[in-house]
């Protein structure tokens, strides 16, 4: 991955919780990556282009609509996006099938700054890649 991509890649943040938001930010400042924050799933979908290069990191138990309502609307049309999930509890199962549905991630809370800029790292780079093939073939 290059840096001028990397200058094009935005991170979606969708939370409410400001710990999260603000370590985020600090990963963001240190690793060069663009946040967008959005304080509901509602309000990221409204937004929400399946061909702009990113990632999106999202609380698995969001208040307004569920994670797996999430997975679904976003990968929906190709190329779709990369989701990293975030729960401070989740079942070894639900995390299983979330990763068989195309979740990059699933970390528990609390994050640490390593684990989730690697993450990051990693589902931007399967981003950039899936839409590398999904341009090339439409």
């Amino acid at each position: 991955m290059t840096w001028p991509e990397l200058e094009e890649v935005s991170i979606s943040l969708i939370d409410c919780d400001d710990a999260t938001a603000a370590l985020l930010v600090q990963v963001a400042d240190t690793s060069r990556f663009k946040i967008r924050r959005f304080p509901t799933a509602l309000s990221f979908l409204e937004q929400f282009d399946p061909s702009l290069p990113g990632c999106a990191i999202a609380d698995f138990n969001m208040p307004d609509r569920g994670g797996w309502e999430l997975v679904d609307v976003t990968q929906a049309e190709p190329p779709g996006i990369q989701i990293i999930f975030f729960a401070e509890t989740i079942d070894v199962m639900t995390a299983v099938e979330l990763m068989k549905a195309g979740v990059s991630d699933v970390i528990l809370k609390p994050m640490r700054e390593d684990t989730i800029r690697k993450c990051i790292v990693r589902a931007i780079e399967v981003d950039l890649q899936h839409k590398r093939v999904f341009a090339a073939h439409s």
